[in-house]
């Protein structure tokens, strides 16, 4: 793994930890396997936000599969793509407690 990839991780850990407390999902579930749809929905949330304000800049979809502990970057892909169906309020208020870290 990059240094790069390394700095996605560490870029990524403040959202990931933000949202786990904001959805009451453990951090060991999130970068788990499990499939409860509270799970995924707080995997969604973070790449979502995490394309839109990364650590400092957007991360690329394999930044953040490395981050969520993914092989590949499609899963990445498809839960952006989710993310930006949401209601704009419910990405809005996502966005308000990422930025609280």
């Amino acid at each position: 793994m990059t240094s790069i990839r390394h700095h996605a991780i560490a870029a990524a850990r403040p959202t990931i930890d933000a949202v786990c407390r904001w959805m009451g999902v453990s951090v060991s579930d999130f970068l788990g396997k499990g499939r409860h749809p509270r799970v995924v929905a707080a995997r969604m949330i973070v790449v979502g936000l995490l394309r839109e304000i990364g650590g400092g800049g957007k991360l690329s979809y394999p930044d953040i599969a490395a981050a969520l502990g993914r092989r590949t970057h499609s899963a990445a892909w498809d839960m952006d793509r989710r993310w930006k169906a949401l209601d704009e309020r419910l990405r809005d208020e996502a966005r308000r407690i990422a930025r609280r870290t």
